[in-house]
């Protein structure tokens, strides 16, 4: 999945239609497929959810040379609690915990999170910019099937298949 992650913004890295025929194929409604869905241009995270309402991690910055500025959100306010911060208990925006948690950061953070391959500048750049260049999102392939003709989706990269049960 890293290397389908830092390859958002950028040329396509994975050959296109392999992951369409996979969704369109009649695998079962046992399936769950996880993809990383790449915007043609960046959104806000209102328009991203009318595209898909339901995203495990939202991405911040396009890839690169650094790995794209990803916040989890599969459980919206468990992922703050996870990492130990109680500020989006009850929040509905990602966007909203994101931009809480980098504020909590100081300039002498910025050595521990280059630890971490992580540009302290570029997280408070990205936290007001507050746009997303992609999104991870998991759910039966039919469902997964209707991003890949959105006018508002570049590119749908399966990453993994798992059976439901």
């Amino acid at each position: 999945m890293s290397r389908i992650i830092k390859s958002l913004g950028g040329g396509s890295i994975v050959e296109e239609g392999k992951g369409v025929d996979l969704l369109a194929a009649d695998i079962g409604k046992d399936i769950d497929v996880q993809a990383v869905v790449e915007l043609e241009s960046p959104l806000l995270e209102e328009d991203v959810e009318k595209i898909w309402s339901t995203p495990d991690v939202f991405f911040f910055s396009p890839g690169g040379e650094q790995k794209p500025i990803g916040w989890d959100w599969e459980f919206a306010g468990l992922s703050c609690d996870t990492r130990g911060f109680d500020f989006c208990q009850g929040s509905k925006s990602a966007t909203t915990a994101f931009r809480q948690w980098v504020s909590l950061l100081r300039p002498e953070d910025a050595s521990a999170l280059q630890e971490f391959g992580i540009d302290y500048q570029e997280l408070r750049r990205r936290a007001s910019d507050s746009r997303i260049y992609g999104f991870v999102m998991h759910n039966l392939p039919p469902q997964a099937t209707r991003l890949v003709d959105h006018p508002q989706v570049r590119s749908v990269k399966i990453v993994d298949i798992a059976m439901n049960e």
